[in-house]
């Protein structure tokens, strides 16, 4: 009867991890090349950002009114969220935002919220 039972929790078990490799494998892709706006009381701006994707984690980078930077970030369902710092001034941009296909929006806070305002990024095909 013992023997069923660590049989049973083992095939349990082996269902449980199959599963998750199935959700880590079915995770939201949000790699490649976006064309992203920017909205702030202060003003606006464009630039390209270049995600790869390893799993949940992003890297890149970013160039164009921002300045050239390396982003770092992640992605958990829907949900990315990816920063970078503003090589002219010193400071570091923060987005958060929803992937829905090939757009994200969200928000972006500049300076530790000295500005705050929207973003969308558009993947170019």
């Amino acid at each position: 009867m013992q023997s069923l039972s660590k049989t049973a929790v083992k095939l349990v078990t082996a269902l449980i991890m199959s599963f998750a490799a199935i959700l880590t494998a079915l995770a939201a892709d949000a790699g490649g090349t976006w064309a992203v706006t920017f909205n702030t009381a202060q003003g606006g701006g464009t630039m390209n950002l270049i995600i790869e994707q390893a799993g949940a984690d992003l890297k890149g980078s970013v160039s164009g009114d921002v300045g050239n930077a390396p982003i770092m970030g992640k992605i958990e369902n829907d949900a990315v969220t990816f920063s970078h710092e503003l090589p002219d001034y010193g400071v570091t941009a923060a987005y958060t935002g929803k992937l829905d296909g090939d757009t994200i929006k969200g928000t972006v806070s500049f300076a530790d919220g000295a500005a705050t305002g929207d973003f969308t990024a558009q993947r170019k095909q």
